[in-house]
């Protein structure tokens, strides 16, 4: 993983277990579906709290479907 800009990505909300591992990560930010409270609280300490956590939305999901030629 490098440093420079990369994201970390989920595909199901963080929790406590997956937010710890984040936080030993080199990564700018992440971004899931949501966080547990204790989430939150863990990765609110990493990079001072200047770390990006980002909510990812359903409607993303609901683009792809109702409109399938755009996943090639």
């Amino acid at each position: 993983m490098s440093s420079f800009g990369d994201f970390i990505a989920l595909s199901a909300p963080c929790d406590l277990a997956t937010a710890k591992i984040i936080s030993r990560e080199v990564s700018d930010g992440v971004v899931a579906p949501g966080y547990t409270p204790e989430a939150l609280a863990v990765l609110q300490k990493k990079k001072a709290g200047k770390y990006c956590v980002l909510e990812a939305s359903h409607k993303v999901q609901r683009a792809f479907e109702d409109y399938p030629n755009t996943r090639e």
